[in-house]
């Protein structure tokens, strides 16, 4: 049995001269449309930019059952040890401001 062929689909009016002048009409638009024809040509240069935030280590205190800091400025794993150690109460943020312990 045969099975019948479609139709192939036409490429109306996209000749080689119709497609030079739509890519000269879109390189026209896309001209004045931020630099569009620049990316093409290779040719970018990255807006400078500076940073809207900082990232770093966190610092930790360890505090005393009053409150007061028994360490200070230590990484959070070295806080956690000293407090599991028996030196000090809590392990906190140095952002972290506390005003008073209630254990």
């Amino acid at each position: 049995m045969r099975v019948p062929s479609l139709p192939r689909a036409r490429r109306s009016g996209l000749g080689p001269a119709s497609e030079a002048g739509s890519r000269r009409e879109a390189e026209h638009r896309l001209d004045g449309a931020g630099g569009a024809l620049e990316l093409r040509a290779g040719v970018f240069t990255p807006a400078s930019r500076t940073g809207l935030i900082g990232v770093g280590d966190e610092r930790w205190v360890v505090r005393g059952a009053d409150g007061s800091v028994v360490v200070s400025s230590v990484s959070q794993s070295q806080a956690h040890q000293l407090v599991a150690a028996g030196i000090g109460s809590a392990a906190l943020p140095e952002t972290d401001h506390v005003a008073s312990f209630t254990f």
